[in-house]
């Protein structure tokens, strides 16, 4: 992020999915998120967060699903991982150091469904096998049969799912738990993410 948070604004939030939706309330208009020549507002963080969720829930996922990342440092991280968190999934953020048969072991014993991967590694995708093919979106834009991200969940509604006017059907808003429900980065082996959900009092 842009802006480090102090303590008394930290302490307001409970869930990973609240910071880009009361920041995009309080400070729209402000950077979220810089990469050279390239800015994001709360504003547009939460927009396309809500944009993601939705598209995931569209593709399937359901609530402790997995979505994998596999790219270096680049805002869609935040966008997915903001998105995911929504959609009540949970991000597995993958070392792009690693030699594709150890990214294959993870995405694998995670089980992800989709992954979002940069141009540059998808040669190293083409070498794995999966035990159930993920949906594989590109980080930069659409290569060969592959969509690419922005443009897969682009179409998507700007609603955010976890708002008890835009919940999903069957699926509790956080307003109504008594506890809330909290993503949690799936951390395993070779350091890669490897998820569980919490809750929190």
């Amino acid at each position: 992020m842009s802006e480090s948070m102090s303590k008394s604004e930290s302490k307001n939030f409970r869930s990973i999915p609240e910071l880009p939706r009361s920041f995009a309330k309080s400070q729209g208009n402000k950077p979220a998120l810089i990469l050279e020549d390239r800015s994001i507002t709360y504003a547009e963080l939460d927009a396309s967060s809500n944009r993601i969720a939705q598209a995931l829930i569209a593709a399937g996922i359901e609530p402790g699903d997995r979505v994998a990342f596999l790219d270096k440092n680049v805002p869609e991280y935040f966008e997915l991982l903001f998105g995911a968190a929504k959609a009540r999934a949970v991000t597995v953020a993958v070392n792009w150091r690693l030699a594709p048969p150890e990214m294959a072991y993870i995405l694998n014993h995670s089980r992800v469904k989709v992954l979002l991967v940069g141009r540059e590694l998808l040669g190293h995708v083409d070498q794995m096998e999966f035990d159930s093919p993920p949906i594989v979106l590109v980080t930069e834009g659409p290569e060969g049969d592959r969509a690419g991200f922005s443009d897969w969940y682009g179409a998507a509604e700007n609603l955010d799912p976890m708002l008890p006017m835009h919940g999903r059907c069957g699926v509790t808003p956080p307003q109504r738990l008594g506890r809330h429900l909290l993503p949690a980065l799936y951390l395993g082996d070779h350091g890669a993410a490897q998820g569980r959900r919490t809750h929190q009092s």
